[in-house]
């Protein structure tokens, strides 16, 4: 069970899949995770994916197709109804195009998993997939981690406070440590903002940057017999 106020996981993800395989109501779903019911319906709908080929022509049905008498759409020699036509497609060219839309997709489950009239639908599909939203959840959480917390302003006020001081020679380490009350982040925020080139000053400028050479990662794999040298355990 997912307490409440929690981040869906994967396993949460792929019971509302397979729950929405079998016609699960969204009151049953979102009663089994804890959670409230929006939280389930703008789940699926904002990670639902387009699924399958639309209908046999390519392209969506149109809602006016059984009553539609269009003619001479796209000449006035030929005298058949445009929706027969084969060698045009009148969903391309017709200003009363209205593709046809499913209550199933514009409502919860808003997508096909369970439907059984999906075989031959020619409306356009939409499937929910645990792992698919799960890695959509974890790219958003990765990029929003990446973003800048200060406003343009506070970034362009940051800068004429950081850059001329750099370029005059003084270190992050002096800027930060006489200015701390005007500097709205913390001081290894200030490499990471440079190392995102943010700033008029750039990491060539900063004093003892280009004096070191970035850090090698240190391994932990030995290789068979050299766990010992000279006797020793290494």
């Amino acid at each position: 069970m997912t307490a409440k106020g929690k981040h869906l996981t994967l396993e949460d993800r792929t019971y509302i899949e397979d729950a929405l395989n079998e016609n699960y109501s969204l009151k049953h779903i979102a009663m089994h995770l804890e959670k409230d019911s929006s939280t389930i319906s703008k789940e699926v709908k904002r990670n639902r994916v387009t699924s399958g080929k639309v209908g046999h022509t390519g392209h969506l049905s149109c809602q006016n197709r059984k009553s539609c008498q269009r003619k001479h759409i796209c000449t006035k020699a030929c005298d058949h109804l445009c929706k027969k036509c084969m060698t045009h497609n009148c969903y391309r060219i017709c200003p009363d195009y209205m593709p046809k839309s499913c209550m199933k997709t514009l409502h919860f489950p808003h997508v096909c998993n369970g439907c059984i009239r999906k075989v031959g639908c020619t409306m356009q599909k939409y499937k929910y997939r645990g792992k698919v939203a799960q890695a959509n959840y974890m790219e958003e959480l990765r990029t929003s981690r990446k973003g800048i917390a200060l406003t343009p302003k506070e970034l362009t006020e940051l800068d004429a406070l950081i850059s001329p001081r750099i370029l005059k020679g003084q270190s992050i380490t002096h800027i930060y440590a006489h200015h701390n009350d005007e500097i709205k982040c913390s001081k290894i925020t200030l490499y990471a903002y440079f190392e995102q080139n943010l700033f008029t000053a750039r990491n060539i400028d900063l004093p003892r940057k280009v004096k070191y050479k970035p850090r090698k990662k240190r391994t932990q794999t030995l290789s068979r017999g050299s766990a010992h040298t000279s006797g020793q355990i290494v």
